[in-house]
């Protein structure tokens, strides 16, 4: 089953890549790891959600997004 879905969405995406051969490339790698290494595959996608999430966590501690304090608390501080 899972031969023939990656079959299928093989051929969908051969179409697509036709024009940008740098997509096509990218899918290549990636079928070839989720083809003949599983384990691989399923590591770079936890990865990538790890440095994803750390990115968002660093991205709003810069911004300032998850502050507690209010901004009167912040106006009191300062006087």
């Amino acid at each position: 089953m899972f031969d023939a879905k990656m079959k299928e969405f093989r051929q969908k995406f051969d179409a697509m890549t036709e024009d940008h051969p740098q997509l096509k490339y990218m899918l290549e790698d990636f079928d070839h790891i989720v083809s003949f290494r599983k384990n691989a595959a399923v590591v770079l996608l936890v990865m990538g959600a790890f440095i994803g999430f750390m990115f968002g966590i660093i991205v709003s501690l810069l911004m300032g997004i998850g502050s507690t304090k209010t901004k009167a608390q912040k106006k009191k501080k300062k006087d």
